[in-house]
């Protein structure tokens, strides 16, 4: 009846989707107790808000008046743990109270975990355009292998792997504007690289660079 932590669903990295139904109504205001630590509200198929744990642990959104039931789904990513302090005791997903105009949205919730451990496995891909989170395939070919750094400045936050080998995060925030992928990963001939963009990028292109771009910060 209530959303919980990402830990309650045995899931304690990635990312988790929260999925509701919201009744036909006008114009409210969502409010979100606690969302660790970057969360997407979606009503249907419309991204009517983006809320970040650094801007504090409470949040409202506004959501658009609707003549019938819309689904509302909650995806929120988890980043790295705090280590310190008063924050030692980190959970991740949503930890506090779902509010629709000040009162509790009791309607079942369906919940679904995405600990990204084997996150390409099993992808089935076609070419379509995309507006809010997705996983990105292209090929490449190479008639010699060696070590690169991939330009990722068109794109705002998500992780990249390369014939099934996971590079890392990028997020546009900076200063680090690529990833570094080894030669040995790569090979003479097809190569595959998958982007699990959060956020739609500006323009779905990578290249290779010679050196990497480790001070370009972007707040």
């Amino acid at each position: 009846s209530q959303p919980k932590f990402m830990e309650s669903y045995n899931c304690g990295l990635g990312a988790i989707l929260y999925r509701t139904t919201l009744p036909a109504g006008p114009e409210a205001t969502l409010t979100l107790r606690g969302v660790h630590d970057i969360g997407q509200v979606i009503v249907g198929d419309e991204q009517v808000g983006v809320v970040n744990r650094r801007s504090g642990e409470n949040h409202t959104v506004t959501i658009p008046a609707r003549s019938e039931a819309r689904p509302l789904e909650l995806l929120v990513e988890a980043l790295g743990r705090i280590n310190y302090g008063g924050g030692l005791h980190d959970r991740k997903g949503i930890t506090g109270a779902v509010l629709l105009d000040g009162k509790p949205l009791s309607a079942p919730w369906q919940v679904f975990p995405l600990p990204l451990e084997t996150p390409t496995k099993g992808l089935r891909f076609k070419k379509q355009a995309l507006q809010g989170p997705g996983y990105y395939r292209a090929t490449f070919n190479l008639s010699r292998a060696g070590d690169t750094y991939l330009d990722l400045r068109e794109w705002k936050r998500g992780m990249v792997w390369v014939n099934g080998n996971h590079l890392g995060r990028y997020w546009s925030i900076g200063p680090q504007q690529t990833l570094y992928c080894p030669g040995c990963w790569l090979k003479s001939g097809v190569n595959e690289i998958i982007v699990l963009a959060w956020e739609a990028p500006r323009e779905a292109v990578i290249s290779g660079l010679t050196e990497p771009i480790l001070n370009d910060l972007r707040p």
